[in-house]
């Protein structure tokens, strides 16, 4: 997967399992959701949901934000399945959840934070 203009797109894999789209369809399937169903949830098509599993439809933050709550998973985990902790996970969602300036505050609060410790680290 690469970022262009910041929108991920899903470059050919080796790995079909670890996509997104393979690990949507999973999720759908285990969930005993159709595509239809999943789609009325999404406010969106079944066709849109086919391309996403098949990995056809560029995946975004806006299309992860939409399925994931009806998936039971967070955003996160279906855009990057099995690559971060839990703790990764729900420090993604928060400040996902954030305003654009919100975001701002608080990675000025978490860099001031990791400066102070990089300080006393140095200090002792």
């Amino acid at each position: 997967m690469f970022y262009q203009f910041g929108v991920m797109k899903t470059e050919p894999s080796t790995d079909a399992d670890n996509s997104p789209g393979a690990f949507l369809r999973k999720m759908r399937k285990g969930l005993k959701l159709s595509q239809f169903e999943l789609a009325e949830l999404a406010h969106t098509s079944s066709q849109q949901i086919s391309r996403l599993e098949q990995d056809e439809r560029s995946w975004t933050l806006d299309w992860a934000k939409r399925l994931a709550p009806h998936l039971k998973i967070s955003p996160v985990e279906l855009l990057f399945p099995g690559m971060f902790s839990e703790m990764d996970k729900e420090f993604f969602d928060v400040m996902s959840s954030l305003k654009s300036e919100e975001r701002k505050k608080a990675i000025d609060i978490l860099n001031a934070f990791v400066g102070q410790q990089h300080k006393s680290h140095l200090d002792s």
